[in-house]
């Protein structure tokens, strides 16, 4: 008699059931990053290089003294491999729309849709690893918590070059997680450390560390991976790159020099080595962030993957200059570590002390959506120059032919881009440093500003953006305030 049980295969239907509820995350987590995309189109300073690059590729082409970057180089050069990815995929699109009659502002839309659609898919393979390794109801957990999360479904369809390394970051991830080829995995993470983001090192590092000590990967197959792929990624960045920025440049190599050997980041601010436990992650993560910490201690198999995580952060946090996006790499792991607790603590049946922890992941779930709103909110007024630069097209009631139209800098740095430059003939400029003077002898016929009265111009349209949260009686007990934030000038005639 056999006495051995043999594991039962999963069933045609029960794998279908799976890509169904997974699929329909994915989709679910995409019509929201959709939903952010419509309802908040405009981009901050942060995305400029990506976006402006995006456009000049797509509507300049190969005359490459026209580009933004040649006027606006910015701090530091940035490479433009995202950008080609994203506007040669954007191209077809944004044809077939001008065929149709589609109004060029709306190619803003479908770029930043295409960069969602690429964003989600490395979700979804990160999703994929996850549900193999930990579990379906873990992966599916998983993209619920992101969906009520705020930052990662707002940023996931925006030109940061964060964003667009994490989606790089979370292919790599899940490959890993999954016990896959580790040397896709280097040579994944070499890729978006060497072209994208050179600060992507501190999650590559402990992620090669690990690979070696767990023995699926040998110092000379590491080094080997490495040394091929970092060769070859450098190379591919100098030669692409120096084409664009005219000169033989490798932006990754200035980018580490500027801000580790020069420390010049400092000059933006600096917070002290606890702000991303305290003040980033809490923010980030909402009701996932305790719930992380218990995922740690109640799962096993999350050793291996929250080491590298923890140390990721860890050492982000010896750097002084911080930002939330510069720790983005980090929350699918954090997320997956609360998806960990979550299954846990829903699967236990009885005792008073898992009734309150069912009661306590519930009230966390509601205060995150809760606070998504309100991040949502305050975001959505957040891009006043982006409001005034549209309102202005939208007019058309030019009293000066052709129009001359001077963005300052607070505007260009809310929401304004070249997506929106919509009139033919129009003339725009963005140089810094003028004066009230200066806009009427420079020919301006109108003055996108943060400055309410201009000499020589008259007030046509003030624009509302988000000015903090205050409290009042009554419900709910708080309220959005808003105050003038851009104005658009016309010359008085």
């Amino acid at each position: 008699m056999e006495t051995e049980t043999r594991k039962q295969k999963p069933t045609a239907t029960s794998k279908s059931q799976r890509k169904d509820g997974s699929n329909t995350g994915l989709l679910f987590l995409l019509a929201l990053v959709a939903l952010y995309v419509l309802t908040i189109p405009f981009t901050k300073v942060e995305e400029s290089f990506n976006l402006q690059a995006i456009h000049d590729l797509l509507y300049h082409g190969t005359e490459l003294a026209a580009y933004d970057h040649q006027q606006f180089p910015g701090v530091v050069p940035r490479t433009f491999t995202g950008a080609c990815l994203v506007a040669l995929l954007s191209y077809p699109v944004l044809r077939a729309g001008a065929l149709l009659g589609l109004r060029k502002a709306y190619s803003l839309y479908i770029v930043r849709m295409v960069i969602a659609v690429l964003s989600v898919g490395a979700v979804g393979r990160f999703q994929k690893a996850v549900s193999r390794r930990f579990g379906t109801e873990v992966g599916n957990v998983l993209l619920g918590i992101t969906c009520m999360q705020f930052h990662l479904p707002f940023y996931l369809s925006r030109p940061l070059p964060n964003v667009f390394a994490m989606m790089l970051t979370n292919y790599a991830m899940g490959i890993w997680i999954d016990g896959g080829n580790a040397a896709k995995v280097v040579y994944l993470l070499a890729f978006a450390t060497t072209v994208v983001r050179c600060d992507a090192i501190l999650l590559a590092g402990p992620i090669g560390l690990q690979l070696y000590f767990n023995g699926e990967l040998t110092l000379a197959q590491g080094i080997k991976s490495g040394m091929l792929a970092t060769l070859g990624s450098v190379a591919f960045s100098i030669i692409l790159d120096s084409c664009f920025w005219g000169r033989l440049l490798y932006p990754e190599g200035v980018v580490l020099f500027f801000n580790t050997f020069q420390n010049k980041s400092v000059e933006w601010g600096t917070s002290p080595w606890h702000w991303y436990i305290t003040s980033a992650l809490p923010r980030a993560l909402l009701g996932a962030f305790p719930l992380a910490v218990v995922g740690i201690l109640l799962e096993k198999k999350l050793a291996k993957v929250m080491t590298p995580c923890i140390a990721f952060i860890a050492l982000y946090s010896l750097l002084p200059h911080k930002e939330l996006r510069f720790i983005f790499f980090a929350l699918p792991l954090l997320n997956l570590s609360a998806a960990c607790a979550v299954v846990h603590i829903l699967r236990k049946k009885a005792g008073t002390f898992w009734g309150l922890a069912k009661v306590g992941t519930l009230c966390a779930g509601i205060a995150s959506l809760f606070c998504t709103i309100m991040f949502a909110c305050a975001a959505y007024g957040n891009y006043p120059g982006g409001v005034g630069f549209r309102w202005l097209h939208q007019q058309n009631t030019s009293t000066v032919e052709p129009a001359r139209v001077h963005i300052d800098t607070f505007a260009a740095m809310s929401g304004v881009s070249r997506f929106g430059e919509e009139m033919e003939g129009w003339i725009y400029s963005k140089v810094e440093g003028l004066n009230h003077s200066m806009y009427l002898s420079m020919g301006y016929s109108h003055v996108i500003s943060e400055e309410q009265e201009i000499p020589g111009f008259r007030m046509l349209h003030a624009v509302d953006g988000f000015d903090g949260i205050g409290l009042h009686r009554g419900f709910p007990p708080f309220e959005w305030r808003v105050a003038p934030k851009v104005f658009v000038h016309e010359r008085i005639p």
